[in-house]
């Protein structure tokens, strides 16, 4: 790993988060840490049980169990502090939306994703919830600088916690290199152990079951145009079957498919052999499978918002979450026409560029150079 030069800062980054690898904050460490490195950055990782590796899937973290919410409670509140200040840092970076309760002594930076527990109230029904959504109102304002992923994101940003404008400043997220790439060996191989070769064209779902995922309008246009486009709907990275179980017994019976998570090589082959990604989501902060299927060089059909008309441009075709009619009629326009397919993929190559880690990480190490004054 290269050396970091004189001018540049010690940086702690908080990786308590590094568990099992199965969320978009995790994907989004890996990627800066190993952004950082390619810029000469060496970071030291807070929480984490090995130094980290940016060469090696994990960082080379082992897998831990999840910690309860009284340990992750603890954490953010004083035990982040205790590592900074026993590991020497100039800089603590949080990348994710938490702050101590009081300022720490150095500057800390702290990524803003999205508001979604602000936006939708599911996200709040226990009280332990409301009680640290409520907590974040004071202690975010005391960040040095909060950094969201999309200009969509800031302006939302703003208005739940408008004390915290002042500070705000938007750097995009980034696409792990290996999408940009073509698929592995070692990937397509772990794929057919997961998937069948498709014998019909095959499109694509990456992402949760949450609400605001809009699943539901997803099996509707899966019920209305899989027969006719001859076509099967893989859908990746959910946990549980409710969905899928409602459609077993109907005529689209083995053309759906649950994956669960895959391997990031794995799921780059997956990008390589679809048609299309469909990804039907009421809100984002960024939209992180979208960005990923611009890089592999495969069609994107995305619901119309705020956050996903900026990541993904002209790149994209959109449709309003609720209105399956031009949904699929999209749909088939992309599953058919092969010019059509043409000019996104070139749109989306060049539109992905700008989220390649190295760049996205060079914003990052400016930003650690200015708020410790170096």
């Amino acid at each position: 790993m290269p050396e970091g030069s004189a001018e540049d800062v010690r940086v702690g980054i908080d990786m308590s988060v590094l568990r099992e690898f199965n969320t978009g904050t995790e994907e989004f460490i890996e990627g800066l840490v190993g952004g950082l490195d390619q810029q000469g950055l060496q970071v030291v990782g807070l929480g984490a049980d090995e130094p980290l590796d940016p060469h090696q899937d994990r960082l080379g973290q082992p897998l831990r169990t999840k910690r309860s919410p009284l340990q992750k409670w603890d954490w953010e509140r004083s035990g982040i502090v205790r590592a900074a200040r026993s590991a020497g840092v100039d800089v603590l970076h949080i990348p994710y939306m938490t702050h101590p309760p009081a300022p720490p002594g150095l500057p800390t930076i702290v990524n803003v994703h999205d508001v979604i527990p602000y936006r939708f109230p599911g996200y709040q029904r226990r009280l332990r919830d409301r009680r640290y959504f409520a907590a974040l109102r004071s202690r975010l304002p005391l960040a040095t600088r909060l950094v969201a992923v999309s200009q969509a994101t800031a302006d939302d940003f703003a208005l739940v916690f408008p004390r915290c404008a002042a500070s705000l400043v938007v750097i995009p997220n980034g696409v792990h290199e290996s999408f940009f790439e073509a698929p592995t060996p070692e990937g397509e191989a772990e794929l057919a152990r997961v998937l069948p070769l498709p014998d019909r064209p095959r499109l694509l779902y990456v992402g949760g079951y949450q609400a605001h995922k809009n699943l539901e309008l997803l099996l509707r246009l899966a019920a209305r145009t899989l027969i006719e486009l001859d076509a099967e709907l893989v859908l990746v990275g959910g946990a549980g079957r409710p969905q899928l179980e409602m459609l077993a017994g109907s005529s689209l019976k083995g053309r759906l498919r649950l994956t669960g998570r895959l391997s990031r090589p794995a799921l780059r082959a997956l990008y390589g052999a679809s048609r299309a990604l469909l990804f039907p989501s009421r809100y984002e902060g960024f939209g992180l499978p979208p960005a990923q299927a611009l890089a592999a060089g495969i069609p994107v059909l995305a619901s119309r918002g705020p956050a996903l008309q900026e990541v993904l441009g002209e790149a994209a075709l959109f449709a309003d979450p609720d209105d399956v009619d031009t949904w699929a009629e999209n749909l088939v326009r992309l599953v058919t026409d092969e010019d059509l397919r043409k000019r996104l993929r070139e749109k989306g190559w060049a539109q992905a560029s700008q989220f390649r880690w190295a760049a996205v990480a060079a914003r990052y190490r400016n930003l650690y150079r200015e708020v410790s004054g170096s």
